[in-house]
């Protein structure tokens, strides 16, 4: 009988192990050691030629802490990797979720054009009760208030315009469409009371530019912007009069023009010539101020009645005769 020492397979012939194909000793030859534990000898390489009177070396088994010293890094760091790919996993599983949980959360944008005319509507409602309770404390602040000074000039013309058309349709309108008077009237009123407020700022800028302190044409809005605040109340009361009452509404519609036009204008250009005077006296200012003024209001009212007439009596045109 012939055994492997590599395997300790047993066959009766042969000189290879039919299993591994290590050399084969004579189970007579072998020591009896070798028999109880076939697998603590020195393992025989193929095609090793064994002396059958030789004996072998036993080589002294691993000890269990060695193993273990082997064994455990392999065993974590297959930890590690099992570890680390189920974290891997659960994150790649987590985060659509997460991204839908701070969509979710998330509030909405505001829009920025809104808040910005909100947060202008209320500066500008804060200086409009400001200055309608002090007036004269804008000769401080004029440039700072130039874009509530627009806007306060640009509600009190298209009240006045509006009022113009509540008193025309409330006169006139057993004649005609409300809807053609409204055309025909409000939006020729609202470009000829504009263009009179552009005269009255250019020639408050001339006088201080000339004879005055020399004032930006910003601080100039300022002033009368705010100086208007109070006229502008006085046209809203011209606008419901205009409908009720078109008598009554159209002596409010010319009391509030003729404060807007010629008092507040000349209040504002007395308290800059009282600031800085140059050489030519501030009296002849005035009547600089007033003769042009009156020259370019005549021109501009000119124009407007005849559009307002040629309107009314069915002329050519959206305004009239003028062709517009």
């Amino acid at each position: 009988m012939k055994k492997c020492l590599a395997c300790g397979n047993l066959q009766e012939a042969g000189n290879f192990c039919g299993s591994c194909g290590s050399s084969l000793v004579d189970v007579e030859n072998t020591p009896t050691t070798s028999d109880q534990n076939p697998s603590a000898g020195t393992p025989v390489q193929p095609n090793e030629q064994v002396q059958p009177n030789q004996p072998y070396q036993q080589v002294p088994p691993v000890q269990a802490d060695q193993q273990n010293q082997w064994s455990q890094p392999n065993q974590q760091f297959q930890q590690g990797q099992s570890n680390q790919q189920f974290q891997q996993f659960g994150q790649g599983q987590g985060q659509p979720n997460q991204q839908y949980q701070q969509y979710q959360q998330a509030p909405p944008q505001p829009n920025v054009h809104v808040e910005r005319m909100k947060e202008q509507s209320t500066m500008f409602f804060n200086s409009f009760v400001e200055y309608l309770k002090k007036p004269s404390s804008i000769f401080n602040n004029g440039e700072r208030e130039f874009i509530n000074g627009i806007i306060s000039l640009s509600i009190f013309v298209f009240i006045i315009s509006l009022a113009l058309f509540g008193a025309v349709n409330s006169t006139f309108g057993f004649f005609g469409n409300s809807f053609i008077i409204f055309l025909r009237v409000f939006f020729p009123a609202l470009i000829i009371i504009a263009l009179i407020v552009g005269v009255v700022l250019f020639g408050i800028f001339l006088i201080s530019m000339w004879f005055g302190p020399n004032n930006s044409l910003k601080e100039v809005i300022g002033f009368l912007g705010a100086l208007t605040n109070p006229v502008s109340m006085l046209a809203v009361l011209a606008l419901l009069f205009s409908f009720i009452a078109p008598a009554l509404g159209g002596n409010l519609i010319t009391l509030s023009l003729v404060l807007a036009i010629f008092i507040v204008p000349l209040y504002i250009i007395g308290h800059l010539l009282s600031v800085k005077s140059k050489a030519v006296d501030s009296f002849y200012a005035y009547l600089i101020y007033v003769a042009g003024t009156s020259v370019a209001f005549f021109i501009l009212m000119t124009i407007f009645t005849m559009i307002s007439i040629n309107s009314l009596m069915g002329g050519f045109g959206l305004f009239g005769g003028f062709g517009f």
